[in-house]
């Protein structure tokens, strides 16, 4: 026979199991049929750097597609700075002008939110691009196209701060004397990073500048950072 105490607790602790559950799925956004969320669901606490954001309640938002330079780099201040520009006045107002916009995926790796913030239907991170920065960050889809329309705006914006040399564009990189980009891959490498040394060599794309590259929306290998 099951004690009445035993079956209080027993009680109890199922309570507690459905109000964690229901909890996740609430916050949890990757479950969420919407495209589209207003900003009145979240607030802007805290400005962490040129591509991130902390939101009321804790979660992160990593700004989707891009990648401002890090702490320490040059423009990473200068990034960080008109985030909080174009944020200032709204930030905290519960304004309906905000939208986060998100795409296929709607986390990373590390449990942060991935999406495109939108100011009165300005995309921050095009923005970001176009003033040289950041570079863009793209992923494919599972039909294997980019995500959506939105990338290629963001290729042209980043292209059109290449050609004016604008923020980071403006500084003199010491070229190798060739970059390689695997397959498909939205990523170009120097020709001795070991994230290429398995590649089939008969697929690999060649470009003779960087300049090349990116004008063609690839990203620089994170681990040998051409």
């Amino acid at each position: 026979m099951i004690r009445k105490g035993y079956k209080l607790r027993l009680g109890g602790t199922l309570v507690f199991i459905i109000i964690v559950a229901l909890l996740a799925l609430f916050r949890f956004v990757e479950e969420t049929a919407d495209k589209k969320l207003s900003y009145n669901r979240f607030s802007v606490t805290k400005i962490i750097d040129g591509d991130t954001v902390e939101l009321e309640g804790g979660d992160r938002l990593r700004l989707q597609y891009i990648d401002s330079p890090e702490r320490g780099e040059p423009y990473a201040d200068s990034a960080t700075i008109l985030l909080k520009t174009l944020l200032i006045g709204v930030a905290n107002a519960q304004s309906p002008l905000i939208d986060i916009i998100f795409g296929q995926r709607k986390r990373d790796g590390y449990g942060r939110l991935l999406g495109d913030l939108r100011v009165g239907g300005m995309s921050v991170s095009e923005e970001l691009l176009r003033r040289g920065f950041a570079n863009v960050y793209l992923f494919r889809d599972r039909g294997g196209k980019l995500e959506d329309s939105l990338s290629r705006r963001l290729i042209e914006a980043q292209r059109d701060a290449i050609l004016r040399r604008a923020g980071k564009w403006s500084l003199i990189f010491s070229e190798e004397a060739e970059y390689l980009s695997p397959g498909r891959s939205l990523r170009f490498h120097r020709p001795t990073c070991a994230s290429i040394s398995r590649s089939n060599r008969d697929a690999i794309r060649r470009y003779g500048s960087r300049f090349e590259a990116l004008i063609e929306g690839l990203s620089p290998c994170r681990n040998c950072r051409p």
